[in-house]
């Protein structure tokens, strides 16, 4: 059996949505369309074609798989089709971040999508690295403030 998507007038395809969403949501796990079909498993040609809204119809099967793939709830590509939303089953890595957010909500390619969300999960990482950094400097100036602070104490005994 087959999910055929229903017929929605004045907005995008339902296969259009669920092809954002699909995307969105890859680029949002850091995925590769090879790496998300990997893990259904589903072939890269039809994570592709959903993606790009050339597939008319998701077979159960794949569906389910997709839907694993993605970390969605059972029935959310349904609902997606539906008009609807999908429904994570776990947060992402860097799903949440503000800049993701501001990506994926401006309507960019999918290309575009995917440079713009690399290079602002890079340059996050570089921030959380500096800070990780920063923070061992500041333990070890504590530590070595406690140290000296012990010494006059007990140069005062």
């Amino acid at each position: 059996m087959a999910i055929a998507p229903p017929e929605i007038p004045d907005q995008p395809s339902p296969m259009a949505r669920l092809a954002r969403a699909v995307r969105n949501r890859r680029i949002v796990l850091g995925l590769s369309q090879k790496q998300l079909g990997e893990r259904g498993p589903i072939s890269q040609r039809t994570v592709a074609k959903v993606e790009s809204g050339h597939k008319d119809r998701l077979h159960d099967r794949t569906a389910a798989a997709l839907e694993r793939a993605l970390q969605w709830e059972t029935g959310s590509i349904q609902r997606v089709l539906g008009g609807g939303t999908p429904v994570d089953l776990s947060t992402p890595p860097i799903g949440g971040t503000p800049e993701v957010a501001v990506v994926l909500e401006a309507g960019l390619p999918a290309k575009a999508e995917a440079l713009l969300v690399a290079h602002m999960s890079a340059r996050r990482a570089a921030m959380e690295a500096a800070l990780e950094e920063e923070a061992r400097m500041l333990i070890d100036q504590v530590r070595a403030a406690t140290r000296a602070a012990q010494r006059l104490e007990n140069a005062h005994l």
